[in-house]
């Protein structure tokens, strides 16, 4: 999942343009990535380019590097400003951030890995991953589960997933 803030100053940005590239990439080549773009301070038509505010930096862009390396950051542009997202111009910015996460969570338990129910001698290697994830700490950690195929590695992580997803 993609969050993307879009804001008045964001065309003017390279780098903020070819990760926006990169994501419309992503998102097309790959099932169950999607973008989820916040407007803030800024309306959907100026990110579709119907204004100037994101016209002008494109333009500027295309002048210093050229048609071929801004038009795949105008398709891009056009692309994600077709998706709903959130529209922040003169709202409480507390209740849309709230609405925001809201979203984003409900995404995020959707998305549950289904496995068969008969299961048999995982047990220990669940516990033996949630005890190294240690969930109880504040800190960010990471496992890494390895061994020749077919030995059930991805199994015991759907598993873990959807244990400590439901948390």
């Amino acid at each position: 999942m993609y969050i993307l803030i879009f804001f008045k100053d964001y065309a003017l940005s390279k780098w903020c343009l070819r990760e926006l590239t990169c994501m419309v990439e992503c998102t097309s080549q790959s099932t169950g990535k999607e973008i989820l773009p916040i407007f803030y301070d800024v309306d959907p038509s100026d990110v579709k380019l119907e204004t100037e505010l994101y016209k002008s930096a494109l333009g500027k862009h295309e002048e210093e590097h050229g048609y071929a390396l801004a038009k795949p950051w105008k398709e891009a542009l056009a692309t994600v400003a077709r998706i709903k997202g959130w529209h922040i111009k003169d709202q409480r910015q507390g209740k849309v951030i709230k609405d925001i996460i809201q979203k984003i969570m409900q995404k995020i338990t959707m998305r549950k890995r289904y496995l068969p129910t008969n299961l048999v001698g995982i047990d220990d290697r669940i516990e033996a991953i949630k005890k190294l994830l240690n969930c109880d700490a504040s800190d960010v950690r990471f496992v890494v589960i390895h061994g020749i195929g077919g030995i059930g590695k991805t199994t015991l992580a759907k598993v873990v997933f959807n244990q400590l997803s439901s948390i």
